[in-house]
């Protein structure tokens, strides 16, 4: 946008930029709607929205500093960071939504550094919260995936470290190879979410290790849904040959898996099969 002195022009360029953007925030609309759904006045809710940011980016700042340093280290850098506003331009002037993606970002970190395996369920979290805050949550989000990767020595490395690691491949492409060394796990949740990871990128090398799982036998229920669900999505041209004969399975979740799969799959007309009652209707 080319800057204007005069106020009508640069108000004018400044509609066509916010036309021309995209503006993606969802979790940060999501929280603003419900405070105007509240009775919330549109300006106060940006005030509560600015100050709830603040307080999450420097508590996670503040984490972040203990954990690395400990107490007094924690001190010293916070005390020169309070005559600082992170930025002379915006800082923490105005609290918008990248700032919040940041927040979530640096309470992450701070957990894998720390490398308490009772808290590594917030890093998951902190990755979602990153990825629907804001565009450049996904560039936290990679970073965040690489210091676990880093500190897990992959391959060999905590498991905790890793299952955490191969649950976040499922949102960030570019892991293939790491999701084929994890389809290799035997610890049973790092396999489980190596499944679901290689279904959502389509991970094509994935193909004889997810129909093994659908056509053993000793596949555990949980592990078949999700490889069932997985196989529609790598190799939907040849899905119904699988995943067809689990509609005549006694077991409703199984049933319903097969049907959800070969619907995204293609191999069944939804309309068609409404139609037909009962009936499934294959392509």
């Amino acid at each position: 946008m080319v800057p204007s002195t005069d106020f009508d022009t640069g108000f004018e360029r400044q509609r066509e930029y916010q036309r021309a953007i995209l503006y993606y925030h969802p979790l940060y609309s999501f929280v603003f709607a419900g405070l105007l759904k509240a009775g919330i006045s549109p300006e106060t809710g940006f005030n509560v929205m600015s100050i709830l940011g603040a307080v999450l980016v420097n508590l996670a700042i503040i984490t972040l500093l203990y954990v690395s340093w400990g107490a007094g280290g924690a001190a010293v850098a916070l005390s020169m960071l309070a005559f600082s506003m992170l930025g002379a331009e915006r800082g923490f002037r105005n609290i918008v939504p990248s700032h919040y993606a940041l927040g979530f970002a640096i309470f992450a970190w701070a957990v894998l550094i720390r490398n308490r395996r009772n808290k590594f369920w917030i890093v998951p979290l902190c990755i979602l919260g990153m990825l629907s805050m804001h565009l450049t949550g996904l560039l936290y989000a990679m970073l965040t995936l690489a210091l676990i990767v880093l500190l897990a020595g992959w391959p060999p490395g905590k498991e905790d470290w890793k299952l955490t690691a191969v649950f976040c491949m499922q949102f960030i492409r570019g892991f293939d190879k790491e999701i084929m060394e994890s389809l290799k796990s035997k610890n049973p949740d790092i396999h489980y979410e190596a499944v679901c990871a290689a279904g959502n990128w389509e991970v094509q090398a994935a193909w004889p290790h997810i129909v093994s799982l659908i056509t053993s036998e000793e596949t555990e229920k949980d592990l078949l849904l999700a490889a069932i669900e997985s196989a529609a999505f790598i190799r939907p041209e040849k899905a119904s040959e699988i995943i067809g004969p689990f509609l005549e399975s006694d077991d409703e979740d199984i049933v319903d898996a097969a049907y959800e799969a070969l619907t995204m799959a293609g191999a069944i007309d939804e309309d068609e099969d409404e139609e037909d009652g009962d009936d499934k209707v294959f392509h």
